[in-house]
């Protein structure tokens, strides 16, 4: 009987696919997109023995704000893809545009420069709960996707049942529940891939704060972080999947994460939201004022505030 060899693993860096698609798509040449962290991830690399999943967030972003990043975050670490390698943000052309954006040449174009090289990828997009109406409807274009992640990061999901299952949507199957991903993730963390302070600090920003200011060793930092982060999986909820009933290759994925808002007694985080404080303080609130006002709620408070600043100034 003769061996059979075995096809040797390869691996190249994900992030010059990413540029090359942009150039082409978007035409303009993007600064360094992944930086490496010492907490939780290299630098994003493919593998050829896999499928490799990249998640997507498009929009405008008008104004940026913390859901935005605890969407994409939930959506990577707390998802049910096995071979999440990156998960990147792709801005609207148009900063002072609210639409969503979207453009199917992107993910076409990322397919096509990988696949040459031998390896497989599946982008998927992630989407704030908003894309789901009171019909159940999928607002959002689906058809550029075989997948989406949705996540109640920032808004609440009010099409609920009782025992808390995301109402069926049309055209979909029943929704499956995926308890076994808190047990994945935890493990990951056991094994050293991600450093528990650091997923604490992108999951659960408000408690990782808390564990900072009342704790200072290290071994305490640790033990505590850990504590927080297990408590918080169990009260945010396992994510679900469904099926399109006639492609069962078209998936939807929920992932919530209620908690969030709930902690900071909040029931929506938006761009408007954002717009409505910077209303509330008028032309002449900026300074500390505004920054402890958007603390918790906008991306960076300070840079931002300091954009409305040059704006006024340019206006």
């Amino acid at each position: 009987m003769s061996k059979t060899t075995p096809v040797p693993v390869r691996t190249t860096a994900f992030e010059p696919y990413m540029r090359a698609a942009i150039e082409k798509v978007y035409h303009y040449t993007p600064s360094a997109i992944f930086k490496p962290h010492p907490g939780y991830a290299a630098a994003p690399n493919l593998r050829s023995e896999v499928t490799n999943t990249i998640i997507l967030f498009t929009g405008s972003f008008n104004p940026p704000h913390l859901g935005h990043k605890l969407l994409l975050t939930h959506a990577f670490f707390r998802s049910s893809f096995e071979n999440a390698v990156a998960a990147t943000i792709l801005p609207g052309p148009n900063p002072n545009e609210k639409e969503d954006y979207l453009d199917e040449k992107f993910p076409q174009a990322l397919e096509e420069a990988i696949s040459k090289d031998g390896f497989r990828v599946s982008p998927v997009t992630v989407w704030g709960v908003d894309c789901l109406d009171s019909t159940t409807e999928l607002q959002h274009r689906g058809e550029l996707w075989e997948e989406s992640v949705f996540s109640d990061a920032g808004r609440a999901l009010e099409q609920h049942t009782d025992n808390g299952t995301p109402v069926k949507l049309h055209h979909y199957l029943n929704w499956k529940i995926q308890s076994e991903v808190y047990e994945r993730l935890l493990a990951r963390i056991e094994q050293g891939e991600f450093a528990t302070q650091v997923i604490t600090q992108l999951l659960y920003p408000l408690q990782a704060q808390i564990i900072e200011r009342d704790f200072q060793k290290p071994e305490d930092l640790e033990k505590q972080a850990r504590n927080v982060l297990s408590v918080s999986l169990r009260e945010s909820g396992h994510p679900w999947i469904c099926k399109n009933r006639k492609d069962p290759e078209i998936v939807v994925r929920f992932v919530p994460a209620r908690s969030l808002l709930l902690a900071q007694g909040m029931s929506d985080l938006s761009s408007a939201y954002i717009r409505n404080i910077v209303e509330i303080h008028g032309p002449d609130g900026a300074g500390e004022i505004l920054v402890d006002a958007l603390t918790g709620k906008a991306l960076n408070p300070i840079i931002f505030e300091s954009m409305l600043e040059s704006k006024r100034r340019i206006e």
